[in-house]
């Protein structure tokens, strides 16, 4: 593996908030982990991720990520053509018989478009993006054109086969996160993780993590919890954009809201959580067939799940019996809990089982050395 890791250069680009992709990161390190001379091009980033890789050896080189300089879609127009006039300046400094680029996600790869004809790519996709059709249509040919085509959820492999008439497969990489360094229990070193500590005071808590959406699903949480477990709180973390906030705390009133911590320190908060909660709506097949790294998070620490009957979460956790997957009726959610309550040691084995059934390294190996022998 050394021997073959050492014949090519790989530059893993990622244009903006490289941040809010944990998959992206944990690709970078499990790269450089199996020895692999890996450079992170980035637009932008929280400087906590820049620092962690950095401290792993790793080497990060900002290029550009302008926004709010232009009104409407002109300012995404000139965010994309600023990034890839920036990250080809970049290459013209390197030898592309020498290099691979990898790409992290599709919004990375798209203004690309047209601009990699020479070059040896990796493009991982992160989304199906099945409602987004211009895009479909101008990734049918990058993908093609790639060397290697990565999704992280099964369903997804065979859609975007068929989708962009692709030779082979896409390897699937499921977005787990990488050794993660924290435990169960951990006290945080965070002001909002210790915040959190505080209001909780001991007591089990109900977490959310993400982009508040949907509210229906957390009223009927909230309504559950009231009536049945007043003393459990819940506890929202992430990005309040539909004001969802304010509508569950009117029902009950152990709610708080925080807003989003930067990977990796809000796993020391999901390592206190008592249930993990995970929801989506069945109105996308991006949806349908999610791949969220939070289920491996709870996973992770032994969290037991309450999420919703779609094939992305039924096929994974509730398969796994790591998590209770139902219609989201109150009934349902009720007895959910229950289950939880009266086998939580069993249900939080079995996330733990889970999270280490997925072994993204030897994926990566493969992947690395089929790039490295072409």
């Amino acid at each position: 593996m050394n021997n073959l890791s050492n014949r090519k250069n790989i530059y893993y680009i990622v244009k903006s908030t490289l941040h809010y992709y944990p998959p992206c990161v944990s690709q970078i390190r499990i790269l450089n982990d199996i020895g692999i001379n890996v450079t992170v091009l980035y637009g932008s980033s929280d400087e906590i991720i820049i620092k962690k890789l950095e401290d792993e050896g790793i080497t990060c080189i900002q290029l550009t990520d302008p926004r709010n300089i232009l009104p409407s879609k002109l300012d995404k127009v000139n965010n994309w053509i600023s990034f890839r006039n920036s990250l080809q300046k970049f290459l013209k400094k390197i030898d592309n018989k020498n290099a691979i680029l990898w790409f992290g996600n599709a919004e990375t790869i798209i203004p690309m478009y047209g601009a990699l004809r020479k070059w040896n790519y990796v493009v991982s996709f992160l989304e199906l993006l099945d409602t987004h059709k211009y895009k479909l249509f101008a990734l049918k040919r990058i993908a093609r054109n790639a060397k290697i085509v990565t999704v992280c959820e099964e369903t997804r492999a065979y859609l975007m086969k068929n989708w962009f008439d692709l030779k082979q497969l896409p390897y699937i990489i499921p977005n787990k996160p990488y050794n993660i360094e924290f435990k169960r229990g951990e006290v945080p070193t965070t002001e909002t993780g210790k915040a959190i500590l505080d209001i909780t005071n001991g007591e089990k808590f109900v977490i959310s993590q993400g982009v508040l959406q949907n509210s229906e699903f957390y009223t009927v949480i909230a309504h559950v919890l009231h009536d049945k477990y007043p003393d459990m709180y819940l506890i929202l973390i992430g990005i309040d954009k539909y004001n969802i906030f304010e509508e569950v705390k009117a029902i009950h009133d152990k709610t708080f809201f925080f807003d989003y911590i930067p990977a990796p320190m809000h796993l020391q908060i999901t390592a206190n959580a008592y249930i993990g909660l995970v929801f989506y709506r069945d109105d996308q097949l991006n949806k349908v067939f999610c791949a969220p790294n939070k289920i491996f998070e709870y996973s992770f620490f032994g969290v037991p799940i309450i999420a919703n009957n779609l094939p992305g979460l039924k096929n994974t956790i509730g398969k796994a019996n790591a998590g209770i997957c139902v219609e989201f009726t109150y009934e349902n959610i009720a007895d959910a809990f229950e289950i939880i309550e009266n086998h939580y040691e069993e249900i939080s084995i079995n996330g733990v089982n889970f999270y280490n059934s997925v072994d993204n390294v030897s994926t990566i190996n493969k992947i690395v050395e089929k790039l490295m022998r072409n």
